[in-house]
């Protein structure tokens, strides 16, 4: 197919955009790549202006500017609000299992035959979207690359849905049966609850 613009005449050698453009200027009387000249031209002019203020950004700096002279005349009035602390409210958790108990109120869980690991979980009540913090005395180890890593038989935390319920799993292995285990949740740093079980064989 043959160029529309220089008939390929030899003018354009590679055929591209840029040539075309450059063998344009010449047959116009333009200086050859005057298209780039003009090109920079126009960046460095875009560059200079000005940037671009929405009302809403020129009004908000105004405001930044009378700020202090407002912050300055609330602080300064009379009135107080007092800053006194709301009675303390007892904060809600519950957490709980859902197994079989002993007459001391132990969990059992019956670990089942011939798995080499399984789940149980704890099941737990607090505010909704509340974090929970997990921990536990009790891990398990994992040999891998010749060495031994242990780690907690429950993960970190976890949130309470929207209807303030949520449950955690907790991991057993063959070794812990026999063992009395238990597992620790806490909201906030000091309000914790604590549940214990016994892996039955």
């Amino acid at each position: 197919m043959r160029c529309s613009i220089c008939n390929d005449n030899g003018e354009c050698p590679n055929h591209d955009i840029y040539d075309c453009v450059e063998y344009l200027e010449v047959q116009n009387g333009i200086p050859k790549g005057q298209w780039m000249v003009d090109w920079m031209r126009r960046l460095i002019e875009k560059e200079s202006k000005e940037p671009y203020e929405s009302d809403f950004v020129k009004w908000s700096k105004s405001v930044k500017k009378i700020l202090p002279i407002l912050l300055l005349l609330l602080l300064s009035c009379d009135k107080v609000i007092s800053s006194e602390p709301i009675d303390d409210v007892e904060p809600i958790l519950e957490i709980f299992m859902n197994l079989p108990t002993t007459p001391d109120g132990l969990y059992l869980f019956d670990y089942p035959n011939n798995h080499p690991h399984t789940y149980t979980s704890v099941e737990y009540i607090s505010s909704p979207m509340e974090r929970v913090f997990w921990s536990s005395p009790d891990s398990f180890s994992v040999y891998h690359m010749w060495n031994w890593f242990s780690y907690p038989i429950i993960n970190y935390s976890t949130y309470t849905s929207s209807d303030s319920t949520g449950k955690q799993h907790i991991y057993i292995y063959e070794p812990h049966i026999g063992d009395t285990l238990s597992v620790i949740g806490c909201i906030q740093l000091d309000y914790c609850k604590e549940v214990t079980f016994i892996v039955t064989d």
